[in-house]
């Protein structure tokens, strides 16, 4: 899927407002863009909105956790873009760190996962789930 470039303009974002709920026209405010993040489905509701192809199923098929890290980046300088230029080094930098937060946050999740205390944890439910089940049987 080639790269689509993304340009916010004043009435496109207030369509997306009013078609998805995305509100990218409060002052320099990137909060919107930031949860995104979290939402790969509205992301790429997004991504479709500002892409102008008219096959939403056939774009959103193509869209592979790649795809849209790519267009969360485009979408992310878009809004940069979109601010006001005294703003915009300081909206670069919010987004920036709050992304930063949350890919360390996803680390450190993945890393608890790994630890042999939790997967004991996950070993001793799925074994007391086994017993309750063979005690419902039995």
């Amino acid at each position: 899927m080639p790269e689509i470039p993304i340009i916010i303009t004043l009435g496109k974002a207030r369509k997306l407002r009013e078609s998805l709920g995305v509100d990218l026209l409060k002052d320099s405010d990137p909060t919107p863009i930031i949860s995104l993040l979290n939402n790969r489905e509205l992301l790429g509701e997004v991504l479709f909105f500002f892409s102008g192809e008219t096959e939403k199923e056939t774009y959103l098929d193509g869209l592979g956790v790649d795809e849209l890290s790519a267009g969360w980046d485009n979408l992310a300088d878009a809004f940069v873009n979109f601010c006001p230029s005294p703003s915009r080094a300081a909206v670069r930098k919010a987004i920036e760190k709050q992304a930063e937060a949350m890919a360390k946050a996803a680390t450190a999740i993945a890393a608890s996962m790994e630890s042999q205390e939790v997967d004991g944890a996950i070993d001793r439910a799925i074994d007391e789930i086994a017993k309750q089940a063979v005690g419902t049987l039995g």
